[in-house]
């Protein structure tokens, strides 16, 4: 970044803002309580849920700002320092974060400003090199037994992927087994599957981000579109909110959803979202948030790790 140049500065400090909004804002969703100033050497005090939440919306106004302000580019990897795409991922975190709430309207808002096409998702990127290594490449190709798949589908997702052969998802996320078959391991022990559902060996492994250089979405169009499907539902506009939807529907290669319900349009929409954001966590914010996660498997926090709790007495 030319720091003399004042644009250039303000597109820098408009796209720092922004990623730190974004961290803040997973943090507070995992962990609850956490601090989001330093002051100093001292140890950092943590802030409530609420008050962190409130912290993000305000880095991700501060930002808006920011790129308002910007009339330089710097060669950020996502977007070469482009204010307008910046701009439109600052308005889908604030949907988001809104979303996580409970803050529809608010979320609806934010959203319609948001990501419009898949050119303007953010992303993690990462590379072949060693030490860029994008997370779930390094989980699927270096952790488990030599020779066998570390990470392989559960029978519950692939079920719901299976339900219409047409949905593109599942060759898009998994790789057949040997047969030839997408199989999904019955981790839980359901009651009702087969041979091959009990066999890790037959089990379809892990496709989608499953090498060192692929990149991972951060916020993208998929789920800003989802995230405007769920809130006009909300608000009462059930024939936009299946409008939204369908989009999604339409390029997984499923037929139009039909609903005047706003019940059942929600209930599609988060389970078209927990299926088109595989992998990406946000599911697991929409379970707690509806609550629906799963009784005695998932906890509703995250446990603080035990080097903070060394560092920090707050």
């Amino acid at each position: 970044v030319n720091l003399g140049a004042e644009g250039k500065n303000e597109a820098a400090l408009g796209i720092a803002k922004a990623l730190k909004a974004l961290v803040f804002g997973e943090l507070a969703a995992m962990y609850g309580s956490i601090p989001v100033e330093i002051n100093g050497l001292e140890a950092s005090p943590f802030v409530t849920q609420a008050a962190a939440y409130d912290k993000v919306q305000s880095l991700l106004s501060e930002a808006l700002g920011h790129f308002a302000k910007a009339g330089g580019l710097v060669q950020d990897l996502n977007f070469g320092g482009d204010g307008a795409m910046w701009t439109a991922v600052c308005h889908s975190l604030k949907a988001r974060y809104f979303l996580h709430v409970k803050k529809y309207a608010e979320s609806l808002a934010e959203a319609k400003q948001g990501i419009a096409a898949a050119d303007g998702n953010l992303l993690a990127i990462y590379t072949e090199t060693v030490g860029e290594y994008s997370p779930w490449g390094h989980w699927s190709l270096t952790e488990g037994t030599p020779g066998e798949q570390p990470i392989v589908v559960e029978k519950t997702l692939m079920n719901l992927l299976a339900a219409d052969s047409n949905d593109t998802r599942r060759a898009e996320y998994f790789t057949p087994n040997a047969d030839g078959n997408f199989v999904g391991l019955a981790v839980h022990g359901q009651a009702n599957a087969t041979a091959d559902e009990q066999d890790p060996t037959k089990a379809s492994s892990l496709k989608k981000y499953g090498q060192f250089g692929d990149e991972f979405p951060m916020i993208s169009f998929e789920e800003n579109t989802l995230i405007t499907a769920e809130c006009e539902a909300r608000v009462g506009s059930v024939g936009t909110a299946v409008t939204e939807l369908n989009k999604i529907r339409t390029a997984a290669g499923l037929a139009d959803f039909s609903s005047s319900d706003a019940t059942a349009t929600i209930a599609e929409v988060l389970q078209q979202k927990y299926l088109e954001l595989f992998l990406e966590g946000q599911a697991y914010h929409d379970m707690r948030r509806t609550g629906t996660l799963p009784e005695s498997r998932v906890p509703k926090r995250w446990i603080y790790p035990q080097s903070e709790k060394n560092a920090n007495p707050n």
